[in-house]
């Protein structure tokens, strides 16, 4: 910018008023805005009832979608069902096992600590199966740790001695 451009620039600010009188009277809208400030306000009761409403709504949907059980299908649920029962099957032969063993002493004393590791992973794949019952992997796993299970109470209370 020029010298000369700046000077009238200088000249114009400093003929402006150093005050400015507002265009219109100010006063009406102060005085509304002091009257409104008294004016009743909502009732809180019925903001109260909105947000208690709203919960109940929250709270009746997530009940209706939470308790919900899934629907199986027919093939489905005759699958879960096969599971389960070969899990009483296995569970009442191991039972048996022990009952005819039962007044024999055990061939070594850390056996059970083996046991519950094998019935841990027993229950992990039942739950895996749950998730997928078509998976012949984890059945064919599930047999093998059974048979192990069968296995372990034999060895330890049948135990087989070696001949040279």
């Amino acid at each position: 910018m020029s010298e000369r451009a700046e000077q009238r620039l200088k000249q114009a600010i400093d003929g402006l008023p150093r005050e400015l009188q507002p265009e219109r009277d100010l006063w009406p809208g102060i005085a509304y805005a002091i009257r409104e400030k008294d004016l009743p306000r909502p009732r809180p009761y019925l903001q109260q009832m909105a947000l208690a409403a709203s919960l109940l709504v929250v709270l009746a949907t997530s009940l209706y979608f939470g308790l919900r059980q899934p629907v199986l299908s027919p093939a489905r649920a005759e699958l879960a069902e096969l599971i389960m029962d070969l899990q009483t099957q296995h569970q009442s032969s191991k039972n048996a096992l022990l009952v005819q063993y039962r007044d024999q002493p055990a061939a070594w004393s850390d056996w059970q600590g083996q046991m519950q590791e094998l019935e841990d992973a027993e229950t992990a794949i039942y739950r895996a199966l749950r998730q997928d019952p078509n998976n012949l992997e984890l059945l064919t796993i599930l047999r093998q740790v059974q048979d192990k299970q069968i296995k372990l109470i034999d060895a330890v209370f049948a135990p087989r001695l070696n001949a040279i």
